[in-house]
């Protein structure tokens, strides 16, 4: 029906409109500080953790490593734990969403996660690992997940001890991720591989979710997404908060837990999940986040598709003076994956005759946000 519309438009006329009204800025974001074995900034108190949790990084700025059980994660970078926004190059928004690093959280693997009667320990893939890109080497065995299948974890990333200590604190969940042919058949929000965070409350089954913001399908390199998420003041049943029950038979004490999903097709992987308190240390500006290369605010601002630059809920900011422009529009011209040059008739014309044809969400929040 759109569809129909659009050549009533001058097309001189929807590239003014492009053209003359699209700008962004960047919301706030984060990076913290760990003391041994501990996950947070200047004065957290930050929680330990056991088994094959990661301990402190060592080394200098520039190349130091993070000890997990047998495995060491190389971090390379001029950052520290006080300082981690200067220094940054426009190609780190390439391998971190909002060019926000991981290199201070804490680490803690999928064996540590999950229960050994979960079906998923034959799903641990050590030949795919966290590689190809300037930051950061994990040789930690990643998750591999079919498309179609979804799985929580048995054991939590942070336990009941943990959640006390950050009572009223922002928690920054970290995950890296990467796909082959996903998200095939269905619309876009709907077919994207994704992480979730699920807070277990005082009950025994009942969890509230908090969905994860990634939607990049397709297939793509490794990227490193986050998820923030407050815990409550004070510890309460999850279904006094709208939680949802959990189905999957397993019973969890109180504590935060993933769960991962691939809901359509092809391969996705998911490896080094971490998590790390928020503090002044780790907390961006808008600006601060926003992709200079590309101007989009989107988690994978090098691959995702039009309507996670325009509707994702980090990108609905659009203040008077962004700190950068918005050249994502220009798809391939500015490094920018799974997006035609909407700035041209012909590749406008291409997008509304392509994606906005084929999927209701480029429709909806892609062509009636330009």
């Amino acid at each position: 029906m759109a569809a129909k519309r659009i050549p009533l438009i001058s097309p001189r006329v929807v590239l003014l409109g492009i053209l003359g009204g699209i700008l962004l800025a960047a919301l706030p974001l984060q990076a913290a500080k760990t003391t041994s074995g501990t996950a947070g900034g200047k004065g957290d108190k930050g929680t330990k953790k056991t088994t094959n949790a990661g301990t402190n990084p060592t080394g200098t700025p520039g190349h130091f490593t993070t000890q997990v059980g047998a495995f060491t994660i190389e971090n390379r970078g001029p950052w520290t734990r006080k300082e981690r926004i200067r220094g940054r190059m426009p190609d780190l928004w390439g391998t971190y969403m909002h060019g926000v690093i991981d290199f201070f959280s804490l680490v803690t693997p999928w064996t540590d996660q999950f229960l050994p009667r979960q079906p998923v320990f034959r799903r641990f893939d050590p030949r795919t690992i966290v590689q190809g890109n300037p930051y950061r080497l994990s040789p930690l065995p990643s998750l591999r997940l079919e498309g179609g299948m979804s799985v929580i974890t048995g054991l939590p990333l942070m336990n009941e001890k943990d959640l006390d200590l950050a009572r009223g604190r922002t928690i920054r969940i970290f995950v890296w991720m990467c796909g082959k042919d996903t998200g095939r058949g269905k619309a876009l929000w709907e077919a994207a591989p994704r992480m979730d965070v699920l807070l277990q409350g005082t009950d025994a089954r009942s969890v509230v979710v908090y969905r994860g913001l990634m939607a990049t399908r397709g297939t793509f390199p490794w990227h490193c997404y986050y998820r923030d998420v407050t815990i409550p003041s004070s510890p309460v049943a999850a279904a006094e908060v709208g939680g949802n029950v959990m189905t999957d038979g397993i019973t969890r004490e109180r504590g935060l837990y993933l769960r991962l999903t691939n809901p359509v097709s092809g391969l996705a992987w998911f490896s080094t999940p971490s998590w790390e308190i928020v503090g002044k240390a780790n907390t961006y500006t808008l600006p601060q986040m926003q992709d200079p290369a590309t101007g989009s605010m989107a988690p994978n601002s090098r691959f995702d598709e039009l309507p996670v630059h325009l509707a994702s809920p980090k990108v609905l900011h659009r203040g008077p003076n962004p700190a950068f422009e918005w050249a994502f529009l220009a798809g391939p011209r500015r490094r920018v994956q799974n997006l035609p040059d909407v700035l041209t008739i012909p590749g406008f014309d291409a997008y509304l005759r392509g994606p906005a044809r084929r999927d209701v969400h480029h429709l909806l929040e892609g062509v009636t946000r330009l």
